[in-house]
């Protein structure tokens, strides 16, 4: 089963304890941590599953969201409600509203390198 516990920031944690998906197993998890516009950080869980399966697990507005891709042009796109993270390579952006006209809420967002 695919357990979202381990991967995920401490503050969410006590917010969730745990979601499970039984059908599910992880192929492949990652944590990237972005610098945006702004010098705001961002981190992103991604989550890769054996039925080829992809989700996004971060914090958005101070409450934790699990994002699912969609189909994209370009990059992969993940949506939560009316929340869309897009990236491409090491570059994300982060839209907080459904208007495709809106501006993002978060852009520019570079990963930062582990070492």
């Amino acid at each position: 089963a695919v357990l979202l516990a381990s991967p995920l920031p401490r503050p969410a944690l006590a917010d969730l304890d745990t979601v499970a998906f039984p059908q599910s197993q992880i192929a492949h998890q990652q944590t990237v941590h972005y610098q945006c516009h702004g010098s705001r950080p961002l981190t992103v869980n991604y989550i890769n599953t054996t039925d080829g399966d992809a989700l996004a697990y971060l914090e958005v507005e101070g409450k934790p969201h699990i994002f699912v891709t969609t189909l994209s042009g370009s990059g992969a796109k993940y949506v939560s409600g009316v929340y869309t993270w897009w990236n491409k390579g090491d570059q994300g952006t982060l839209w907080t509203s459904p208007d495709p006209k809106a501006p993002p809420a978060l852009a520019d967002c570079k990963a930062q390198s582990t070492g």
